[in-house]
């Protein structure tokens, strides 16, 4: 199983007592992310990281397929989804890009010192609460259901059809992806991408019509 090796992180420096009492990553400040001691041996070390339950490979996959039929309208409908897999996703943002709105909006500063995220640096690869010690703050939980398919469809009376001797007219409407159920709000579950660079599903909605002569 594809799994991560990460420091684990148990809050963000928030004062210059909280700098004091935990050890902490060379060129840490306030704002950053504070690391476990795992092996309580005073330091934040390589020895410190932990291996996480889960990977990025779904354990659980699954998917319903439902239809149904009514004197001249007809339903399906196509669910989709995985559990039990988590996805490690830091931004590449700073210099580089923008900052997910949710990091932007919350991030720790000296004027919001109880920002749930930590503080922003030039680039997000190279920042102690980032890419230089990859951790588990940026270790999501991408379990989804998605609606992935819904089509209903209206087939006209034969008896009206044959006056004009065609045998079947069928209208319909149809959508992809139209609704997704998840934890995680500001990439695509089913990404891959460590660096949220993954372009979503696109929603898409047909309207038609069947005829048959």
């Amino acid at each position: 199983m594809n799994t991560y090796l990460l420091y684990q992180n148990i809050g963000i420096f928030r004062t210059q007592e909280d700098l004091n009492n935990y050890p902490q990553a060379p060129g840490t400040r306030l704002g950053d992310l504070i690391y476990r001691d795992v092996n309580e041996d005073g330091a934040i070390t390589a020895d410190d990281r932990v291996r996480t339950e889960l990977g990025n490979i779904p354990q659980i996959m699954y998917g319903v397929n439902l239809g149904a039929t009514y004197k001249s309208f007809d339903l399906s409908v196509l669910f989709q989804g995985q559990g039990r897999v988590s996805q490690y996703v830091l931004p590449d943002v700073g210099t580089s890009g923008n900052f997910f709105s949710s990091w932007a909006d919350n991030r720790w500063s000296p004027s919001n010192p109880a920002g749930s995220y930590p503080r922003v640096e030039t680039r997000s690869g190279s920042a102690v609460s980032g890419g230089l010690y990859q951790n588990d703050f940026w270790l999501y939980n991408t379990a989804f259901l998605r609606l992935k398919n819904a089509e209903i469809g209206y087939s006209l009376p034969s008896g009206l059809l044959s006056k004009i001797k065609i045998e079947n007219v069928r209208l319909y409407a149809n959508g992809f992806n139209l609704l997704t159920f998840t934890k995680v709000k500001d990439f695509d579950p089913e990404t891959s991408s460590s660096n949220a660079q993954f372009y979503p599903q696109q929603r898409i909605i047909n309207l038609g019509v069947n005829v048959k002569f």
